[in-house]
């Protein structure tokens, strides 16, 4: 028993010299299994987002773009002038909303503005657009389309901006008819008139090239105004097509613009012959009507085609609409060639020559079809 107990006690400082190290492996070993803390299960795992979402996969949400509502209507307003209107909207998702910076619209009088692209859930934001009504009378409609990666209204939303365009200021004439000849060349006053009674006043009067010109008062302010204009020949040579700007300070029609041009002294109606479908070596029919637009005489002397393809087989003097002068009636004989190769189209120029040594040039262009067949080559295939 004794001896029992003699290896019992040797055996004890035994164990108390590795006791340390035990302890220490149970202790690694416990740390190893010990379950995660709750902070550390709520991180969420990254995963791939599928082919063409835009989606930012570390919140792992959807974005949704509300707008406060898609269609502004300006109502009335006059033309030329800009307004400005706001779209709200609100990221309502649960993942980044993420906006294309380009905002189409559907002309370059709606101008689209966006502040940024990137918006957190529940942040909002605002698009900003200016639209410039234009100058003609009626209901409008525009749209702005704006793209995000909101796939519930697939990626894009529209936006519609409405107005109904109404003349504030009245003018007289629409437009101008002049002639190189005469007082003035024939232009007539131009008066101005307000349709809401409104007062305003003309800032200042041009054209293009300084051709057309009218002494105004910016100081003035009336409900009615009437220009009597000043004409320079020699420009309105150099530009004989234009238009005559009269800039206003009426708060809703900032300009009236008046197109201008000079009428050629001859005018062919139509102004040019063209056949379609024609058939080859068949001559067609057409008149033509020579006028003078200054109301001046004049006389035919000859006509000429240089392709040979026209000939005037028919020359009438007639008495004009206007009962003060005449015109010509002119019965044209166009007759196509005969096609050779591949060739379809053909063209040609008639030549009338004025007693006063004038040279009008009237276009002519023929465009021939396929050949006929004749009925005796047709044959019907039956099965």
């Amino acid at each position: 028993m004794n001896g029992r107990t003699q290896g019992t006690q040797r055996l004890v400082p035994g164990v108390c010299r590795h006791a340390p190290a035990i302890i220490l492996c149970l202790f690694l070993f416990s740390g190893c299994t010990t379950p995660p803390k709750a902070a550390d299960r709520s991180v969420p795992l990254v995963s791939i987002a599928p082919p063409g979402r835009m989606e930012a996969s570390a919140t792992g949400g959807e974005s949704i773009m509300a707008f406060e509502k898609t269609t502004h209507d300006f109502g009335e307003i006059g033309p030329q002038g800009k307004h400005t209107c706001e779209f709200r909207f609100k990221n309502t998702g649960t993942g980044a909303l993420k906006l294309r910076e380009r905002i189409d619209s559907t002309c370059g009088c709606t101008v689209p503005v966006l502040s940024k692209t990137d918006y957190a859930p529940g942040e909002e934001g605002v698009i900003q657009v200016t639209y410039v009504a234009g100058g003609s009378a009626g209901s409008t409609a525009k749209t702005v389309t704006v793209y995000s990666n909101d796939k519930s209204n697939g990626g894009k939303v529209n936006l519609t901006i409405k107005a109904t365009v109404v003349e504030r200021v009245a003018y007289e004439p629409r437009e101008l008819h002049l002639r190189l000849k005469g007082q003035d060349a024939g232009c007539p006053p131009i008066a101005l008139r307000s349709l809401d009674h409104r007062s305003f006043s003309v800032a200042r009067i041009t054209s293009n090239g300084g051709s057309i010109t009218a002494d105004c008062d910016p100081s003035i302010q009336a409900t009615e105004f009437t220009f009597r204009p000043t004409l320079d020949a020699e420009q309105l040579r150099k530009y004989p097509t234009g238009s005559l700007l009269l800039t206003l300070t009426h708060p809703e029609c900032e300009e009236v613009r008046i197109g201008y041009q000079i009428l050629p002294e001859f005018e062919f109606s139509p102004p040019s012959i063209t056949l379609l479908n024609a058939e080859p070596n068949r001559p067609v029919l057409r008149d033509v009507w020579l006028s003078n637009n200054y109301g001046q005489e004049f006389e035919v002397m000859s006509c000429a085609s240089t392709g040979n393809l026209v000939e005037v087989v028919e020359k009438e003097k007639v008495l004009a609409e206007d009962k003060k002068s005449f015109r010509y009636r002119l019965r044209l004989s166009i007759k196509p060639p005969a096609l050779s190769g591949t060739q379809r189209a053909f063209g040609d120029t008639l030549a009338i020559h004025l007693v006063n040594g004038n040279t009008l040039q009237l276009p002519c262009h023929v465009f021939c079809g396929g050949p006929r067949v004749p009925l005796a080559d047709v044959r019907v295939h039956r099965r």
